[in-house]
């Protein structure tokens, strides 16, 4: 058995939390949902400024500014949560993500407000092939592809100095009740903690490297018309409709209790880690 402190260990028990995914056992190709839910992750999640804050102060902490442009990879960039003010830095930033959706919400705010300096990438990371060591800062927030070892080995693989991860310390919490995955499974959809920043953390220490980790608490809250939260729920969970009978009666109900002021109202918090280093060139090239 491999040490606790050993590179090993830590991919072995990272790729143990992946392999018991919920939500990947649900949603084996993910696709849609993003493209479902571009416009809703802009309006709640994607406004949450604390996070992008956050990394801000990492890197003005750690100089990383200074030298000239810098080149950044934004994994899973959505619609633009990080690609658009770390351009607004001075960052030349590849804006990576499988999304088509989320990847036209991004252009449609970079043309309204003359964002330039921002590459748009419609592809998934495990498909994008540039050489080694290609950017100086790689930034991952909150994307499940990277809840996994050889994802996040790859992703420093490319940095040439910086790398930013970004994952949870703790279960996301949905103010009120169970999740609706959890009453349609018996489960929330969740992630089997691949998603905690234990992983990316010791498995940095175990390679030589002295990552840090910050805090934030950050909630969200999203409203719609019930009649169209129902339906973007049908199509979400219609894979289940044959072993989950009533279905449709359960997301109607589920609806209808969180209505306020004639809209449906979602409420959502979690505490994110993170993790900041600067990847020493000797370990860049032990990372495949």
């Amino acid at each position: 058995m491999a040490q606790i402190s050993s590179k090993d260990f830590w991919i072995s028990e990272w790729q143990r939390a992946a392999d018991g995914s919920h939500f990947r056992s649900l949603y084996p190709d993910d696709s849609f949902l993003w493209d479902m839910f571009a416009h809703k992750y802009d309006s709640g999640m994607g406004k949450d400024s604390e996070r992008v804050e956050k990394v801000f102060d990492i890197l003005n902490n750690m100089d990383f500014w200074s030298g000239g442009t810098k080149r950044i990879l934004d994994i899973g960039s959505g619609t633009g949560s990080f690609a658009i003010p770390l351009a607004t830095r001075g960052g030349q930033v590849d804006a990576l993500d499988s999304s088509e959706e989320m990847n036209n919400v991004l252009r449609e705010k970079c043309e309204a407000d003359k964002i330039n300096g921002i590459r748009i990438l419609a592809k998934d990371f495990r498909d994008h092939g540039v050489a080694d060591n290609s950017y100086d800062l790689v930034v991952g927030s909150m994307n499940p592809c990277l809840y996994e070892p050889q994802n996040f080995l790859k992703m420093l693989s490319l940095s040439r100095d910086v790398v930013v991860y970004i994952g949870i310390t703790g279960g996301n919490k949905q103010a009120g009740e169970k999740t609706l995955a959890e009453l349609l499974t018996g489960r929330p959809a969740g992630h089997n903690s691949s998603n905690h920043i234990l992983y990316p953390f010791n498995l940095l220490l175990s390679m030589g490297v002295q990552p840090t980790v910050d805090y934030i608490h950050c909630q969200w809250e999203h409203e719609e018309e019930p009649e169209q939260a129902k339906k973007d729920y049908y199509r979400q969970f219609e894979h289940l409709k044959s072993t989950v009978p009533e279905m449709e009666q359960i997301i109607s109900d589920y609806v209808d209790r969180h209505i306020e002021n004639g809209m449906f109202v979602q409420r959502s918090s979690c505490t994110m880690g993170v993790v900041a280093a600067r990847i020493p060139a000797e370990i860049i090239t032990s990372t495949a």
